[in-house]
This record gives C-alpha cells, structure tokens and sequence, in this order.
C-alpha cells in the first residue's frame, strides 16, 4: 500500500480505459436514427398502399425489408444496451475497489477476505502443484 496514489491512477486510467461507453453510445444513437428512418419509412409505404399507390405484392416485399432492418437494429441496440449495463457495472466495482483503497491502512498485517476477493479473479492448479493467481478485480 506504500504506492497507494499510483495504485489509484492505474486503477482509475483502467477504469476509463475498460469502461468507456463513448463509442457504445454513438453507436446507440446511429442506430436509433436507423430506428426512426425505418419507421417513417414503413409508414408511408402503409399510406402509399392505403391510397391504392402500390400492389399488395410491391407492399408485402417493401414492408418485409423495413421490418428486417428494423429487426437487425433493435437487435444491435439490445445487445449494446446490455454491453453498456455491463461496463457501468464494471465501473462502478472499480469504484468500490478504489474506494477500498483510499480507507485501508498504509500497511496490511493481517488476512483481509474482502480485499482477496476483490483483487483475485481466479487460482489455477498448475500440473506441478504450483499455483496461479488469474487478478480480476471483477473486471
């Protein structure tokens, strides 16, 4: 813990590095555009074909591609939407795990579960009995 401040920085540069939602989010409001587009889209080709403008045939195939876009872009936003809950979630574990940081003692003299816990994501049995600490912090 005598390198506490550095610690901090490293965790907080991972942080912004692992959990940065910036691109997810672009990719989100591209998409809900696409959305909208889509929509407006199947809409006048609803009135067109109320208005007798267009063969049921013509309709059926027009509608049929603005519903398998609209299904692929609902289907993208979904699964960003679950990536972007996931990296917020990840974020704020490094914040606890900061905070966690910032309260302990200069010094650790004793066992402390919690922060093994914190820190080790997975032990690995080597096949010469030696063991591997896989860090994870939950990230």
């Amino acid at each position: 813990m005598a390198y506490r401040n550095g610690l901090i920085e490293d965790c907080r540069l991972a942080q912004t590095t692992i959990c940065d939602t910036t691109g997810i989010e672009s990719e989100l409001a591209k998409l809900l555009d696409e959305v909208e587009v889509v929509t407006e889209l199947s809409r006048n080709a609803l009135a067109e074909n109320a208005r007798g403008g267009l063969s049921q045939e013509a309709f059926h195939r027009q509608n049929d591609k603005y519903l398998k876009r609209f299904t692929q872009a609902k289907a993208r936003i979904d699964f960003l939407e679950l990536e972007k809950q996931r990296l917020v979630a990840k974020s704020k574990i490094l914040d606890r795990f900061i905070d966690d940081i910032k309260d302990r003692s200069l010094v650790i003299d004793e066992w402390d579960e919690s922060l093994w816990i914190a820190v080790i994501e997975k032990v690995v049995v080597n096949l010469d009995d030696t063991l591997a600490m896989c860090l994870g912090m939950g990230v």
